[in-house]
């Protein structure tokens, strides 16, 4: 390749990237290029047997705490959520938390009739794949803003829930 070819083969790269931050900035679905760290509170059973109110924010938003194993398994026993998966269809189809709800968070804005019609009285156990999965804090900032108030997010998620042997199903 010339020179001039490759400097013009730069040119087009630079004004598609500036062109693509350009769009992302303005967008109202932008993507941010720093990512805000999330604090959440961790819950136990009673707050969930007392609906006691969260006490952190994220963005001046209520909406979450964190439950851990033995939490999540806890509330699964006595049945005091509704546990739902926020990973793909398909990664649900392969396996899921015995009696789970499928919400994919990646395409959330398609099934607004379907979060509509859930009842926002309940709790809500979010997980997905794993500590290195952010799709639950995500798709439970998404419920909160619907109004849903009892949200818990397990972040061990699937890869936890199964080393411990908990109860899974598969399609």
């Amino acid at each position: 390749m010339s020179r001039n070819t490759l400097n013009k083969v730069a040119l087009v790269f630079i004004a598609s990237f500036l062109l693509g931050l350009t769009y992302n900035f303005i967008s109202p679905k932008g993507i941010p290029l720093i990512a805000k760290e999330i604090n959440l509170k961790t819950a136990g059973i009673e707050q969930l047997i007392s609906k006691s109110p969260k006490t952190e924010t994220i963005d001046e938003v209520e909406f979450a705490s964190i439950v851990d194993l033995a939490t999540a398994y806890g509330i699964y026993e006595k049945e005091l959520a509704v546990f739902v998966d926020g990973r793909d269809n398909w990664d649900f189809a392969e396996g899921r938390i015995k009696g789970a709800l499928n919400i994919p968070e990646y395409n959330f804005d398609d099934h607004l009739k379907k979060y509509s019609a859930m009842d926002r009285s309940l709790n809500y156990v979010i997980y997905c794949g794993g500590e290195d999965c952010d799709i639950s804090t995500r798709l439970a900032k998404k419920l909160s803003e619907l109004g849903f108030k009892n949200l818990y997010i397990f972040p061990g998620g699937w890869d936890e829930w199964t080393a411990a042997n908990f109860p899974v199903e598969h399609d």
